[in-house]
């Protein structure tokens, strides 16, 4: 089964901004790393999918200047990742 509607509702909830300043009060990596087994120990598919997504997070909040790629628009709007 795809797990689809999971990534829906991770989406919804705005769960993969946990480390973006303004989104969740800059959650720590050790609060991301909480979330990640969490969710590993729920369904391994899930936050392997969500993998690429936060390294790109966690880049952009070592590296601020990387979201400025591209003229602005940092990663393209038609990337997996960009809508989570």
């Amino acid at each position: 089964m795809l797990p689809f509607e999971v990534v829906d509702l991770i989406r919804r909830a705005r769960l993969g901004a946990l480390r973006l300043p303004v989104a969740a009060a800059g959650s720590t990596i050790r609060d991301l790393f909480a979330f990640v087994i969490r969710l590993g120990e729920a369904d391994a598919n899930v936050a392997h999918i969500l993998r690429n997504h936060f390294s790109v997070v966690e880049r952009w909040c070592v590296h601020p200047r990387m979201s400025r790629a591209g003229n602005g628009r940092g990663l393209s709007r038609g990337a997996p990742s960009s809508d989570l």
